[in-house]
């Protein structure tokens, strides 16, 4: 098992109230890549955002340091942005989008993006539900196309009702990866999501082997991991370990302190796992 943390900016998380201005996506990667590795961490996570703000020359720079393993972006989180609706925006501006966002994901050696994306997939009001699985099955499949080519796995994150109307469990997730069963599209758990809808631990240990890796954070707030050690956060992580899950942990949280925070998170899922 190895653990990440998720950089916050460009995220779509609603609990981030951080002040972007004038961030700069390479030296915040940079930056951010290095301190997590200071604290212990084994990898990073970034927001396709930060990706697609990249200038060709840093991308080229960054896919370079990538290569001789002095730099890793492990995952992309937040895949669709708000602007682009899975709905309603035309499949060229769709297809344009991931084609572009995978084609930087290869370069810097990343091998799988989320799809939380709550906005973008949010199902409009007056859409019939099936209606909506079926353009969302057909982005999916796309993705999947895409995914194909360049190595590239896209994983459904189970969302709240706060964020969105669109598979707001784990459960909700797998039915989805199984009806597809495509090779390159899988799901993640996120256990905040999870005691947001106070979903059932059970299902991590009964689809333990159709998740790729979770995400970890506490209710209230998106606190870093160990903060509360609240009850169903604690139970969902009781049923990993019964499971076996052996695979990838990312801390994905707001910090107060990035630093001191991210250290207590991972001292703290080092001791629980």
């Amino acid at each position: 098992m190895q653990f990440g943390c998720s950089l916050n900016s460009k995220t779509f998380m609603p609990e981030f109230t951080g002040n972007l201005d004038g961030y700069d996506p390479y030296e915040g990667l940079l930056q951010g890549y290095a301190l997590m590795k200071r604290i212990g961490y084994d990898y990073i996570e970034a927001s396709v955002g930060v990706v697609s703000d990249l200038t060709e020359a840093q991308l080229q720079d960054l896919s370079q340091r990538s290569k001789d393993g002095s730099f890793e972006l492990r995952y992309c989180n937040c895949f669709i942005p708000g602007r682009i609706s899975l709905y309603d925006s035309t499949e060229k501006e769709i297809h344009d989008f991931v084609d572009e966002a995978m084609r930087r994901f290869d370069l810097l050696q990343v091998r799988s993006v989320i799809f939380g994306s709550g906005a973008a997939r949010r199902c409009p009001d007056g859409m019939e539900k099936a209606q909506a699985i079926e353009k969302l099955s057909a982005f999916l499949r796309y993705c999947n196309t895409v995914g194909v080519r360049y190595g590239i796995k896209t994983l459904i994150e189970n969302l709240n009702q706060n964020e969105t109307n669109m598979f707001n469990t784990v459960a909700d997730s797998a039915d989805m990866m199984q009806t597809l069963n495509l090779p390159y599209v899988g799901i993640l758990a996120d256990l905040f999501h999870m005691s947001m809808e106070q979903e059932n631990p059970q299902v991590l240990f009964d689809d333990c082997d159709l998740i790729s890796h979770i995400h970890v954070s506490e209710t209230p707030g998106r606190v870093y991991p160990g903060k509360f050690a609240g009850e169903h956060f604690m139970q969902c992580i009781g049923k990993l370990r019964e499971a076996g899950f052996d695979r990838d942990v990312s801390v994905e949280c707001t910090f107060g302190d990035m630093e001191s925070e991210a250290a207590a998170a991972l001292k703290f899922l080092k001791e629980t796992f």
